[in-house]
């Protein structure tokens, strides 16, 4: 009887050996990794073919149990915003957060190994499945059913095909920078980093839609542009998104007030790298009269209506822009307010471009 359990001792004593020395291969992996993207971090250089390989031959060794939430550490990157009518000049500088996995994906990996990453890291590939949903969805499907069905999966757990994400992991889906392997464009600048709320206000996407995203991730409504620093509402507005959704993108002033810190700037009462604010666009773009109401009550706090007053790159201010886009007479009215271009009377300012 004592043989046996000696025996049995032994053999757990093993088995626990066995264990530590597989623990310690899988750190010494993951240090890999890590030391692999701190120096991608730290690089300018395009990363080649080869480089590519290499590390992905690193993610096999990574088991399928292992979490790399390293992946989705969070640090400072500083972005410059170019002017549009003078591209060497610099319109103004903002910071966002950033995350290894955001470096990889807007360095062009190889889709074999993004598909590697999908491997361990769920909360990659359940928000890689939602972007290419949103980007395939055609603008007049007004249901999507897809892209519903496969956000309902999020939470789903079992032996199905749900991710059984929890709520953290949730929110880490929608603020993940989608960039395609794609030639660049004539100035050689890499492609546009989109999350998939940017994505999908491109598409005409269901005000139901956009809530459930807002409601698992509201931060996704305050994640500027790369390239413009502008945030999503800007998006919806130039794609000419539903009264519903452009409403519910409108940050409160929590919101706004978080978002300008990191930005230093204000897209709801400054013009934009185009010289326009959002009333330039709403206007430009034909928004509701709700939707203009909704801008005019975020944008003139307290009754200042500077915003109202601010010319755009044609030295047009939004009720003008209205005029020469051929707006509706009480639509170019909700733009004006008196005193603007030194005009006291809507009737005034209509008469006296009428007259230029």
């Amino acid at each position: 009887m004592s043989d046996k359990r000696n025996e049995k001792r032994n053999c757990d004593v093993e088995q626990q050996m066995q264990r530590g020395e597989r623990c310690k291969e899988m750190r010494s992996e993951e240090l890999r990794v890590r030391i692999w993207l701190e120096s991608l971090r730290a690089t300018k250089s395009i990363i080649d073919e080869k480089q590519w390989k290499d590390f992905s031959e690193m993610l096999d060794k990574l088991s399928d149990d292992s979490n790399p939430l390293f992946f989705l550490n969070v640090f400072e990157r500083k972005v410059v915003v170019y002017d549009d009518h003078y591209p060497k000049r610099e319109f103004h500088e903002f910071s966002h957060n950033d995350t290894y996995l955001n470096i990889i994906l807007r360095n062009s990996p190889p889709d074999s190994l993004l598909e590697n990453i999908e491997r361990i890291l769920p909360v990659y590939k359940a928000s890689r499945r939602l972007y290419k949903i949103a980007q395939n969805t055609d603008p007049y499907d007004f249901r999507w059913i897809k892209f519903t069905n496969e956000f309902n999966k999020l939470e789903l757990r079992g032996d199905g095909d749900g991710y059984g994400l929890n709520r953290e992991q949730i929110r880490q889906v929608f603020t993940i920078r989608h960039c395609e392997r794609k030639a660049q464009n004539e100035e050689g600048s890499p492609p546009t980093e989109l999350t998939i709320l940017m994505e999908s206000l491109e598409r005409n996407p269901p005000a139901a839609i956009i809530a459930e995203m807002l409601k698992v991730c509201r931060e996704a409504a305050s994640i500027p542009h790369i390239k413009t620093g502008k945030i999503p509402i800007s998006t919806a507005i130039v794609h000419q998104a539903r009264t519903e959704v452009i409403t519910k993108l409108i940050l409160d002033e929590k919101e706004r007030e978080n978002f300008e810190a990191r930005q230093n700037y204000d897209y709801f009462t400054n013009v934009d790298h185009h010289g326009r604010n959002l009333l330039h666009c709403a206007a430009y773009f034909n928004a509701s009269r709700q939707c203009i109401k909704a801008l005019r009550n975020v944008c003139c706090t307290e009754g200042v209506n500077d915003v109202l007053c601010k010319t755009d790159n044609q030295n047009r201010v939004p009720y003008e822009v209205a005029i020469w886009q051929g707006r509706p007479m009480d639509y170019i009215e909700s733009l004006f307010v008196p005193g603007v271009n030194g005009k006291d009377t809507f009737e005034e300012g209509v008469a006296h471009l009428a007259r230029s």
